[in-house]
């Protein structure tokens, strides 16, 4: 009996479909894009295509990897619901920053880190990759970047 209260920190950034956008028509003169012959091929100037090498694409993997050694799986884990805030000079590297989730949606004790893993992997292939003609699945693109 009372009232009670959430209070957030409030975070801005971009929002985790926004940088996806971004992503796909990024300017890196190390774009790639999946074709038929290979997941990963470089792309002409005027192509759409992917940077495996974006900070806030690797901190994404980060953040996935840290929660799954703690076999936890977030429910809800839609770009909407993370937004990347970029760091701020003086904190840590500059440039580099870090996904904060604004809405896990409750969460769910696994078996396995693998086994974590993989349901992030369907659910970034599901929710988060609109591009499936330029953009890898998500294992393909980890396996790629562990290389």
């Amino acid at each position: 009996t009372g009232d009670d209260y959430c209070v957030k920190e409030w975070v801005e950034g971009l929002e985790g479909s926004q940088w996806f956008k971004t992503w796909i028509n990024s300017t890196s003169p190390f774009r790639t894009k999946k074709t038929s012959l290979s997941p990963f091929s470089p792309c002409s100037p005027n192509e759409e295509g992917i940077n495996i090498n974006d900070p806030a694409f690797l901190s994404l993997i980060l953040l996935i990897q840290t929660i799954s050694a703690k076999k936890i799986y977030l429910q809800n884990f839609k770009p909407q619901n993370l937004v990347y805030r970029k760091g701020v000079e003086g904190e840590g590297v500059e440039g580099e920053g870090e996904w904060v989730v604004i809405d896990y949606g409750g969460k769910k004790k696994m078996g396995s880190r693998e086994e974590v893993e993989e349901k992030y992997g369907d659910k970034f292939d599901k929710m988060w990759n609109k591009r499936k003609e330029i953009v890898p699945r998500w294992k393909e693109l980890v396996e790629e970047v562990e290389r």
